[in-house]
């Protein structure tokens, strides 16, 4: 439809059937007519009232769909999280207390199992800063399960762990009384939310280096990379 002008088609004459045949064009077709012509889809629905009043079309009926066709191209365009999307648990994990709801089925992070402890960025997470090593959600593990979640902008994230134990390497000091503790695990995403949907069923591999402090607190320090599922994981190697 490259040949057709708009503004021609609103201020010309046509016969009851061809009027007939090119409202339905429009309607299909408003998208694309803006693309063509330059103009604004709000200027190709302006013109197409004009085109409506004098080929008495009801405008209604050629652009009712508009909202729902722009709220659809709206979605499809709206860019995914980064992936993989690169995180670091950072700070000395406390019990949770006064917790959000992270909209995840069966989760509650206020019954005294869960502790506690901050996401930094390293790569950027929609809807935060690009500031170095902003704090941009909070880091819960439940204590009686195998289950993490993530509170993040615009989503959360549910993980259980699949792969990884503090016997993997030996203690190291941390020169004031505790051990370090260097390890890798493996988690799959259960639950994603918000803008983070498209992981569920991803992927995420922690490389750690957890400081269990001569107080018997405990302080993180764990890159996590995330990736949407669909593929290998990030950390799957082959010598074939």
């Amino acid at each position: 439809m490259k040949s057709i002008g708009f503004r021609q088609l609103a201020t010309g004459r046509l016969g009851r059937g061809a009027t007939v045949l090119v409202a339905s064009l429009i309607t299909a077709t408003i998208p694309a007519l803006a693309q063509d012509s330059g103009n604004s889809q709000l200027q190709v629905v302006k013109d197409c009232h004009t085109f409506a009043s004098i080929h008495s079309v009801r405008c209604q009926a050629i652009t009712s769909s508009l909202p729902e066709r722009l709220a659809a191209q709206g979605a499809a365009a709206k860019p995914a999280p980064n992936d993989p999307m690169v995180l670091l648990l950072k700070g000395i994990y406390a019990p949770a207390v006064n917790a959000p709801n992270l909209g995840l089925p069966g989760i509650n992070l206020n019954d005294g199992t869960w502790i506690v402890t901050e996401i930094h960025s390293v790569t950027t997470v929609p809807g935060s800063t690009n500031q170095s090593s902003a704090v941009v959600g909070h880091f819960y593990a439940q204590t009686t399960s195998a289950l993490v979640a993530y509170d993040l902008p615009g989503g959360a994230l549910l993980m259980g762990f699949t792969a990884g134990s503090f016997d993997e390497n030996p203690p190291v000091s941390d020169g004031n009384g505790g051990v370090f503790l260097q390890e890798t695990w493996d988690l799959t995403i259960l639950k994603a939310t918000g803008i983070y949907s498209q992981f569920a069923g991803g992927h995420n591999h922690m490389v750690d280096r957890f400081d269990a402090l001569a107080n018997g607190l405990s302080d993180e320090s764990c890159f996590c990379i995330i990736s949407v599922g669909g593929g290998l994981p990030l950390w799957w190697t082959s010598n074939d």
